[in-house]
């Protein structure tokens, strides 16, 4: 076809498909013989897009590129994309017809207001923050209107969730209506008012915190040039507090807005559930940054699988790369060393010399909650079950003597309750005094083994030996001491208790006394996957050398703290996540952690924790809680949290 045929069929003039041809975007067909062009069907269609693109808003150099790239694909591709283009149109005029419907029913019944066209988020959230009486308020009101109207679509997208979430809070739009009213105070007033600068760093930050968070890839423009146009209507000193608004924040010298990175802890409304944030980011960036609680920065890691790697690659250490902390003769230590002091104590810490102490754990569980049920209730099951059952299994396990448990508990108890990873400063000294009683306690001790060994761990350990690896040295053998307090005592008093909790609020604390060891091993499975992490998080990791994690550079010496919390419940390894489904089929849970740090004493804690929940189960079934459950106090550090007192009746 000529070329006037093809812009008739458009529906454009013949000056334009030339001027589209000038400007490249629109390809020149072929000329024939007597030079005409000669247009066919590809060629319509080309200045169909062209159309098609100029009306969405893009230039006509951005329509040339995607009009070239369409050169290369075959026709019945780039009519399904039109088609597409046409179905996405179609919906948004249908959108469009029913907000215009909305509108012509309330001007039927006369409810129409002039800033009703805006957008529906926005006139909810100027409903939520307006007063009638108040100038600064109308004032606000059309200017954010207007900026509404002249948004593009995305921005106006992002600007309507926000307001939407802003109408939901009361407490936000209280904020509003007060600085309305604050303003309103300064009708009077001069430009250089001492209530000026105040005012103006208070809705600074209220901006930052509500107006501007989102998912927006680009900060909007703040220049007072911008806006001094629309500052005719506002008294001088009104004018003036706008003025500084936007100098705050153009110079990024709002609180809320240099601190964006979020710092934990995270709130956590529900205590025996994650914080909400956790599947945020899962979703979202399962390896994002945050700010530790002492203000170090930190990648906070929470989807299963980059929680997995981090745990088992070797490029992770528990210290920062190339520091050296002489003395340390722990397991929590990278390397060879560890690998040395791994390899020794597993000899002793065998799952065939664990399993040995079954009938012995459910006989101490099982006398302790005779003991507490027969002085009837109510009763505190950390105190009296919970407590005792975990430092006695330790007790017996290091072969501490009868008449020196009580000095043993009240050491592990001091050096328990220290945080020693992000610890306020002033109580760093007191942990570490604790530390070094429970050492002293625990150098006493190895020494009494080694003269007169016992039937028990600690005198295992003593007697280990290696023809590569040795044996292990008094400090090694002290450290392992005060590791197994650390690890065991602690955090398996918050597993026992926290499982009594949501056995109790799953209603099914009974099902245990009937139950057989497989279904009975199932349920304390499941227990102790829906609250790893919670009793018990991995210490925090450094990057040895550059990497990358789950996509993300991760530099070395970067810190990173795993969440198996988090993990536990990524819905790609474990269906329907958040139900307690004993038995269910999915991913092996990380409860103990994984990979080259996977504790020792996984089997000993299972135990413990089973234990505990089935001598509960067949002594008393009808148990409760005495209060509920967001009445409990709970004792917090950045690896265990426990609650402080249990209690229950029956």
């Amino acid at each position: 076809m000529r070329i006037g045929e093809l812009a008739a069929l458009l529906g454009v003039s013949t000056r334009t498909v030339r001027y589209y041809h000038h400007q490249g975007v629109l390809p020149e067909p072929s000329r024939r013989a007597n030079g005409y062009r000669e247009y066919g069907m590809r060629d319509a269609i080309a200045l169909a897009r062209v159309r098609r693109l100029v009306d969405l808003g893009l230039s006509l150099e951005e329509a040339g590129g995607i009009i070239r790239d369409d050169q290369a694909r075959d026709l019945p591709e780039i009519l399904r994309e039109i088609d597409a283009d046409l179905a996405r149109r179609e919906q948004e005029i249908q959108v469009k017809r029913s907000r215009l419907a909305d509108l012509l029913r309330q001007a039927e019944v006369g409810a129409l207001g002039p800033d009703d066209t805006a957008s529906p988020e926005l006139v909810a959230f100027l409903r939520e923050v307006d007063i009638a009486s108040s100038k600064s308020a109308a004032w606000d009101r059309d200017l954010l209107v207007l900026m509404d109207s002249m948004a593009p679509p995305p921005d106006r997208e992002r600007s309507s969730a926000r307001y939407a979430a802003l109408a939901d809070d009361p407490e936000v739009a209280a904020r509003g209506q007060d600085f309305y009213r604050r303003l309103d105070e300064l009708a009077e007033a001069k430009p250089d008012d001492s209530r000026i600068t105040p005012l103006a760093t208070a809705l600074a930050e209220y901006t930052a915190e509500h107006m501007l968070t989102g998912p927006a890839t680009d900060p909007p423009e703040w220049s007072v040039e911008v806006v001094e146009p629309y500052l005719d209507e506002l008294a001088p000193a009104q004018a003036e507090v706008v003025r500084q608004v936007i100098r705050l924040i153009a110079g990024g010298k709002v609180p809320a807005m240099t601190t964006t990175t979020p710092t934990l802890p995270f709130d956590r409304p529900d205590p025996m559930e994650p914080p909400p944030a956790y599947a945020l980011l899962r979703d979202r960036t399962p390896v994002a940054r945050v700010l530790t609680p002492d203000g170090q920065p930190a990648w906070l890691v929470t989807s299963y699988d980059a929680v997995a790697a981090v745990l088992s690659d070797r490029r992770f250490g528990l210290a920062p790369p190339g520091s050296d902390f002489p003395g340390n003769d722990t397991l929590f230590q990278d390397g060879e060393a560890h690998a040395r002091l791994r390899r020794l104590v597993s000899k002793a810490f065998s799952p065939r010399s664990l399993a040995a102490l079954r009938p012995r754990i459910e006989q101490l569980a099982t006398g302790h909650v005779s003991a507490f049920a027969g002085a009837g209730p109510p009763a505190d099951l950390v105190a009296e079950l919970a407590a005792p059952l975990s430092i006695t299994v330790i007790s017996e396990l290091l072969g501490v003597g009868i008449d020196e448990r009580e000095r043993f508990r009240a050491l592990a108890d001091a050096a328990s309750a220290a945080d020693f990873v992000f610890g306020a400063e002033e109580d760093m000294a007191a942990a570490a005094q604790a530390w070094d009683a429970l050492g002293g306690y625990a150098a006493g001790l190895v020494a009494a083994k080694r003269k007169e060994p016992g039937d028990d761990l600690l005198s295992s350990l003593i007697a280990v030996r290696d023809t590569d690896d040795g044996r292990l040295s008094d400090h090694e053998l002290i450290a392992m001491t005060t590791t197994i307090v650390s690890a065991g005592y602690l955090s398996a008093t918050n597993a026992i208790s926290v499982g009594t909790i949501r056995l109790l609020t799953e209603g099914r604390l009974p099902t245990l006394a009937t139950a057989d060891s497989e279904q009975a091993d199932a349920t304390v499975a499941e227990v102790l996957r829906m609250q790893a992490g919670l009793t018990g998080e991995p210490f925090p990791r450094y990057a040895h050398e550059d990497l990358e994690l789950a996509g993300v550079p991760i530099s070395a010496g970067d810190l990173v703290l795993v969440r198996l919390e988090a993990a536990n419940r990524d819905p790609g390894h474990f269906p329907e996540p958040d139900r307690f489904l004993p038995g269910r089929e999915s991913s092996p849970p990380l409860v103990f952690g994984h990979g080259l740090h996977y504790c020792l004493g996984a089997p000993l804690a299972r135990l413990e924790v089973g234990a505990a929940l089935s001598a509960l189960a067949r002594q008393l079934p009808d148990l409760q809680l005495r209060e509920p459950v967001d009445h409990i106090e709970w004792t917090r550090n950045a690896v265990d949290i426990g609650p402080v007192a249990l209690r229950v009746t029956w």
